[in-house]
């Protein structure tokens, strides 16, 4: 529920402090509040550890690697569906929405990575896909890896996306340069309703896969 307004990070920064919570409540219950008490220190004393350490890890490589501490926007531009952002740092890319990430290009999210995997051990050879969502590419990308894919339909219907993935993610991913991708943008919704792509007819899918989380486009 929260994905769509807050963007991925800060939905699961709110669960884990809602875990958090909930543990709190079941020590408190089950061992009494001296005893909770020195278990919560113990966590925070945990967490602040690994965040200093991160800060330090942060600190020396701005010191000795200052290029690849620093954060470029290298695209920024209008849309129908919010300001479209690219950032580089440290040679890896990350596209935003309305400055919520969506996706980064150094190598597939879990998520992407599983639900290309999914996809590519239920479908048949020689199958036929409609990918919902560019972004980076990274969720296309691996699907059309696959072997037995042999047509691969991506629809995006800002094109905003479509150009910041032509300008910094295509030299990447290469999807256009595969005979087997098209990347088109249209409404996935319109699409699923009329089975037409730019006016022409789509074959039958043996999987839509929609991978969309910005909740001006939902």
């Amino acid at each position: 529920v929260l994905i769509p307004y807050a963007g991925l990070q800060a939905t699961l920064m709110v669960s884990m402090a809602g875990c958090a919570v909930l543990i709190f409540v079941f020590l408190a219950s089950r061992f009494g509040r001296w005893r909770t008490a020195f278990l919560v220190l113990a966590c925070l004393f945990i967490g602040v550890a690994a965040c200093v350490a991160g800060g330090a890890r942060g600190i020396l490589a701005a010191l000795f690697h200052p290029a690849a501490s620093q954060v470029e926007t290298i695209f920024n531009k209008p849309s129908p569906y919010g300001t479209i952002s690219v950032t580089r740092q440290g040679g890896v890319h990350s596209l935003f929405v309305n400055k919520r990430i969506m996706c980064v290009d150094h190598r597939p999210w879990a998520t992407e990575k599983m639900i290309a995997e999914t996809v590519l051990s239920h479908i048949p050879d020689h199958a036929h896909v409609l990918n919902i969502g560019l972004g980076c590419g990274t969720t296309a990308h691996a699907v059309a890896s696959g072997e037995n894919v042999d047509a691969l339909d991506i629809v995006d219907i800002n094109p905003v996306i479509v150009d910041a993935y032509d300008t910094v993610f295509d030299p990447l991913f290469k999807l256009r340069q595969d005979k087997r991708v098209g990347i088109h943008v249209a409404d996935g919704a319109h699409v699923l309703r009329t089975h037409m792509i730019d006016r022409q007819k789509t074959p039958s899918y043996d999987a839509i896969i929609i991978d969309i989380e910005e909740v001006n486009i939902i």
